[in-house]
């Protein structure tokens, strides 16, 4: 058994929640480690998400959007959060809001832990192909979001010179890679 798959021992000795809303909460955790150490450890709890790589043809459809906290536009795929569905419908919901695409074929590439030594979140990424496409259901937040095509070659080779600079968005698409014809 390697140290990656040893179940860890940690004891909670207490949380204390300092922030909540509809989206995340912040508490104050003390423990006890394995080692009998005692720490605190300041965790952001988050809903968990979706993000989904979305093929129409031989192009990855991106959304472009201001992100707020970093105070920049950039290139991401389409996601968003699970509410109380499963993830699968979460995605397809999430692809439809903010591509206004529909897909016919769905396939879970993995789960992730997003900013785990920070943030108790998981993402489930997503590939989706044969895309029919409606209207799109943005909210406030993401009503000035352009959809951008760009195709897969150019999009892996972007990922390769680091220039897709969402996190999940490049971890989703090193998921997925191994499903793509490139």
């Amino acid at each position: 058994m390697n140290n990656l798959e040893k179940e860890e021992s940690w004891k909670i000795l207490s949380k204390e929640e300092h922030y909540k809303n509809e989206r995340f909460s912040i508490s104050k955790e003390k423990f006890v480690t394995p080692r009998k150490t005692e720490g605190v450890y300041y965790v952001l709890e988050s809903n968990n998400g979706v993000k989904i790589v979305a093929l129409d043809g031989d192009d990855v459809v991106m959304i472009e959007e201001y992100r707020y906290p970093v105070k920049k536009r950039i290139l991401e795929i389409p996601g968003g959060g699970i509410e109380s569905d499963l993830p699968e419908e979460a995605a397809k919901r999430e692809l439809l809001e903010e591509v206004g695409a529909s897909a016919k074929n769905w396939k879970l590439c993995g789960v992730i832990d997003v900013l785990p030594g920070l943030i108790r979140s998981t993402c489930h990424i997503f590939l989706a192909k044969d895309l029919t496409f409606s209207e799109r259901i943005l909210d406030d937040t993401e009503a000035d979001s352009t959809v951008v095509r760009i195709n897969k070659k150019e999009i892996y080779k972007m990922l390769d010179n680091g220039e897709i600079e969402n996190s999940i968005s490049a971890s989703a698409l090193l998921a997925v890679r191994k499903y793509i014809d490139l």
